[in-house]
């Protein structure tokens, strides 16, 4: 177990770090959306809600806090891209039938501004080079 979480967020790059932050004020935001509505409502949209918390922390921990996984992380942020994109696309296909006046839910243009940035980030981090290499150079001393 000792190998496979092995990165601390100290040694991630300012823009890694920044995603890492984004991905889990986004999520936690989920969470929130998703345990207060669930109180009242119980819906499947809920569920939904919670269930993306868990992909942004589950694709966090995959992208920089994994190291055996590193020959994957381009692939792994192309799946966080997407997994992003379609967070986004999904507010405006939900909230729209219901009016503008859903659309414009303070807290959701909130959560969907902190989407685009990660989006953005995310964009902006896709490794360029062989990813290995600078884990290898960085990686925490036994």
């Amino acid at each position: 177990m000792d190998k496979l979480f092995n990165f601390k967020f100290s040694q991630l790059t300012s823009r890694e770090q920044i995603v890492t932050v984004l991905a889990f004020l986004t999520g936690l935001l989920h969470l929130i959306y998703g345990l207060t509505d669930l109180r009242y409502a119980g819906g499947m949209l809920d569920y939904m809600f919670i269930a993306n918390f868990a992909g942004n922390i589950v694709l966090i921990t995959m992208l920089y806090f994994m190291p055996i996984l590193d020959p994957y992380q381009n692939q792994i942020n192309w799946v966080f891209i997407l997994y992003t994109l379609s967070s986004i696309v999904a507010y405006f296909i939900v909230y729209y039938p219901l009016g503008l006046n859903a659309l414009l839910i303070p807290s959701g243009l909130f959560d969907k501004l902190l989407e685009t940035f990660l989006l953005i980030f995310l964009i902006m981090d896709r490794p360029l080079e062989d990813p290995t290499k600078y884990r290898s150079e960085h990686s925490v001393a036994n």
